[in-house]
């Protein structure tokens, strides 16, 4: 698992917070409950609702972080993703992609809310990495490692907004 920060210029980051806030009301959406396996699904009760990125953007966010993304990938889908209580990811590992990548969007997320990133080397560790959500942090998977995300507190006030990335 590669951790980089501040992946984005402010510019495409603002842009992405604008087409994100321009397409949030829009009938555009649909849920994790949808195509999401069931282990990715365990221990979690929430929807995730996701929404293609629009092509152009798509492009603007490729060019600002492909010098970070593995070299051999046909090609990549970016999708938003908005986290909303009791939303998460039982422990999985991707291993159909090359990649997967998440890029967080929140300006400042309270760690009370959950939504923290874990990660472990191998499915039999006892032992995990956890790092809290940050604005404009990428977290990128390209060695199929064990991974999860805990769930949003019933009380958390805001959504858990993130782009995600998918190498073919």
């Amino acid at each position: 698992m590669e951790v980089y920060k501040n992946v984005l210029s402010p510019e495409t980051l603002q842009r992405c917070l604008m087409e994100y806030e321009s397409i949030k009301d829009k009938e555009v959406w649909t849920t994790s409950s949808k195509f999401w396996h069931d282990n990715v699904k365990k221990g979690t009760y929430g929807l995730i609702t996701i929404a293609d990125m629009s092509h152009n953007l798509s492009l603007l966010v490729m060019e600002e972080v492909k010098h970070l993304l593995p070299k051999e990938y046909k090609g990549v889908n970016f999708t938003f993703q908005v986290w909303d209580r009791l939303s998460g990811l039982g422990w999985h590992n991707d291993n159909v992609p090359p990649f997967a990548a998440t890029l967080y969007l929140n300006d400042n997320w309270d760690i009370n809310f959950g939504g923290v990133f874990l990660w472990k080397k191998d499915k039999s560790d006892r032992e995990f990495n956890a790092i809290q959500p940050t604005e404009n942090m990428l977290v990128l998977n390209d060695k199929k490692e064990w991974h999860s995300v805990t769930p949003i507190s019933p009380t958390a006030n805001i959504s858990r907004i993130t782009i995600q990335l998918w190498g073919d």
